[in-house]
């Protein structure tokens, strides 16, 4: 027997889409089952009210706590690249560069990645500036 709603289930492994509130999972055995899904704002709300909260100050607190992280990532990324080629920026690398003392073929993806992570990095702290004026 085959569900109503069987032309969105194609696939033959697990398969999900989401009408409402309710998510529809195809098993790879064909068996339709309703599941109920909790949305990300009531999750967040219960939560709140776990930690005896407010919703806002639990979302700027998580918020600051991620961006916190991601930042302590993006700067150990940061550190090691400095530390293989013995500088502390982009510009001091691309000083080497020009001076002779490595190679473009030794540095190329390191100067991409180091470039890019510097400015994942100030993105970051301008993000980390909003949300601590919010607290």
């Amino acid at each position: 027997m085959l569900c109503w709603h069987q032309s969105l289930c194609v696939h033959d492994h697990i398969s999900h889409y989401k009408t409402l509130q309710k998510t529809y999972v195809r098993l790879n055995s064909g068996i339709c089952k309703m599941m109920e899904v909790q949305q990300p704002v009531q999750i967040i709300e219960e939560v709140a009210r776990a930690l005896n909260m407010g919703r806002e100050r639990l979302e700027m607190e998580s918020l600051k706590t991620f961006l916190e992280k991601e930042l302590i990532s993006v700067e150990a990324k940061i550190y090691k690249i400095g530390a293989k080629h013995g500088i502390s920026s982009i510009f001091e690398l691309d000083e080497k560069l020009k001076r002779g003392m490595i190679t473009e073929e030794e540095m190329m993806d390191d100067f991409m990645e180091l470039d890019y992570l510097e400015s994942r990095r100030d993105g970051l702290l301008k993000a980390m500036g909003k949300v601590q004026w919010q607290i």
